[in-house]
């Protein structure tokens, strides 16, 4: 595994990703690693297996699931740098993963400080939050229209 110089790249901070990222070129330190379980592929039928390490910088925290080959290169404590890595969704939680053109490596300079208090694979981390819609106690409107109830449709919650 070769070191690189961290004056190459361009670096994005765990705090920044959201569900859409793609070519994540991100510095981390591995805080955790879970242990490794053995998954089966519904198309190919072929037994890998996969790790889930928790790894954070000085913004927050997240989960990098590493497959097969990858998972002996990974220490805890280290510091790594990832290049073209990608997200996943997975039950609604952000993964970070290296995907199949990304290339994890040793970092030279360790990262000392990290943000434990985000972390970005809790539920609907990435998304905006919504903003409730105002409700009508009478069932109507606020512009003066009958609400669905009083013209005999369902609601989205009558279900």
């Amino acid at each position: 595994m070769e070191k690189i110089d961290e004056t190459t790249t361009d670096w994005t901070h765990i705090i920044k990703l959201n569900p859409n990222s793609k070519n994540i070129n991100l510095r981390f330190l591995v805080l955790d690693i879970k242990q490794s379980r053995h998954v089966f592929s519904k198309s190919t039928g072929k037994e890998n297996e996969l790790l889930e390490c928790i790894v954070g910088d000085c913004s927050g925290i997240i989960t990098l699931v590493l497959w097969n080959d990858d998972i002996d290169s990974i220490k805890i404590h280290h510091t790594y740098s990832l290049r073209n890595g990608r997200i996943n969704l997975y039950d609604e939680c952000m993964t970070l993963s290296k995907g199949s053109i990304g290339q994890i490596q040793e970092f030279e300079n360790p990262i000392e400080d990290v943000d434990k208090t985000v972390d970005m694979s809790k539920p609907f981390m990435g998304y905006p939050k919504r903003k409730p819609k105002p409700r009508s106690l009478t069932g109507r409107s606020f512009d003066g229209r009958a609400g669905r109830n009083i013209r005999r449709f369902c609601g989205r919650k009558s279900f």
